[in-house]
Order: C-alpha cells, then structure tokens, then sequence
C-alpha cells in the first residue's frame, strides 16, 4: 500500500472572512437550489448520475489508494480532458492523479483517456464539486490533494480559497482571457475598491501557463504580476482530435 503524507492542516481564517464565505455558500446554494428542479426536470437522466459525486458523496473505502496524496487536475469537457491526458503523459508515472471534469461527455473522454491509470489504481475520475464548502472539504479530505492544476481558465472562488487555507499549490495550464472577460475584470482592476474580487480568483494561483502572448498582456492588466505568467502555447495542438460518443452529444 502506498504511503502518501498527508496534507498540510488548513490555515486557520479570521472571523470575518468565514462570515464572508458562508455569505457567498448562501447565495450561490440558493441560485443552485433554483436552478436544480428546472435543470432536473428538463434533463433527468443527464445529471441524475452526477449530483453524487458533486455532493462530494463516496467513501475512502471507494477511493484507490495510489491516486491519493498526488495532483488533482481539473477538466471542463471533452476538448480539456484530451489536453489533460496529454499533459499527464509528461508527468511521472508513479505521480497520484485525481482527474475531475464538469460535464458527462468530458466524463466518458476522461475515462477513455486515463483507462490505463483507472486499471493501475493509480487515477480516480469523478466530477468537479459544487463550489461550497461540505463537497469541496470532503474532496479534501478524501483525495488530500497536494497539487491543483486547472485546465484553461476554471476558477471557482471557494475552491481556490480552500486550496489557499490548505497549503495547496495551485497552477492554471493552457490558460485564455477572452475579449468579454478581460472587459468585465478591467473594469473590476480600474475599481479598486472591488480589485479584492479578482484577487479572490488570482491571488491562490502560483503561476498561469497561457496560450498566447495577448493572454499573458491581459492577466497583467488585471493585476497578475507578470512573473506569474509564462506563454506556453496551445496545448490542443500537441492533443489528439477526441473521439467522441454519438449517444453522449446527442
């Protein structure tokens, strides 16, 4: 059995910024609870299997024991889950990897991509928890994460944070800024009373690896000190095209 070290104890926080965070858990649980029946009943059978897992339900007993303690990588969908399979190939082998997407069809591409790791024990694939702090803790805690790595751009405040508090490196790969995003946080980095809200989403980053040379510029103009960004090109060019389930788009 591996023995893998656990990770560090979180960081304790102040009174304030707990208030804070479950101000933001309150409000986006209530969005969530919202949008949940609508979403249900629209689409049952589509997201039915995943509310488990985003829940952050499932036992350590259910958890391989070589995909503990290593790097948790995060993948949106197919297009990511293809660049994160190539991206592992560069890692060691003996490396942890829990591999998490948000969507079913970037589910079944992870499961394809990684099937050699599931059947070595050494890669858990599940799906990205919901952004308040009961999943994400027991995802912690399950996993112990020692590593995040964050495909394109997917950044959720309370994951980021926990990582923070948790002693977590955090690394954004294959990272893009659009026009229509690097509008609304420019506005947000002319404000500076508001500049602590993209802090919320930068500051937990160790480094951005980003696509082109006009991303590195636009993290900057949002306040990302530029030895924090280095230009890596498109890791979907050194990714095969993904085979993708017919049943699974439809």
């Amino acid at each position: 059995m591996r023995q893998t070290s656990r990770c560090a104890e979180p960081a304790r926080r102040p009174l304030a910024s707990r208030l804070a965070w479950l101000a933001y858990q309150g409000l986006f649980g209530t969005a969530l609870l919202l949008a949940a029946p609508v979403a249900l009943a629209r689409r049952w059978r589509h997201y039915r299997p995943t509310l488990g897992p985003r829940l952050g339900l499932g036992s350590p007993e259910d958890t391989p024991t070589d995909a503990v303690g290593g790097a948790w990588m995060q993948a949106v969908s197919v297009g990511e889950a293809a660049v994160a399979a190539t991206l592992a190939r560069e890692l060691p082998g003996e490396l942890p990897l829990v591999v998490t997407t948000t969507t079913p069809t970037g589910q079944a591409q992870a499961r394809r991509a990684f099937s050699r790791r599931l059947e070595a024990g050494r890669t858990a694939v599940t799906y990205f928890p919901f952004d308040l702090g009961w999943p994400i803790g027991r995802f912690f805690r399950r996993f112990q994460p020692r590593l995040l790595i964050l495909l394109e751009s997917e950044l959720w405040p309370l994951v980021l944070a926990t990582a923070r508090w948790r002693r977590v490196p955090v690394v954004v790969v294959n990272a893009r800024v659009s026009d229509g995003t690097r509008r609304q946080k420019g506005r947000l980095a002319r404000r500076r009373w508001l500049r602590p809200l993209l802090d919320l989403l930068h500051g937990p980053v160790s480094h951005f690896g980003v696509q082109t040379h006009a991303d590195r510029e636009r993290l900057v103009e949002q306040g990302v000190p530029e030895e924090r960004i280095s230009v890596t090109g498109n890791l979907k060019y050194d990714t095969p095209e993904p085979k993708v389930d017919e049943a699974l788009e439809r």
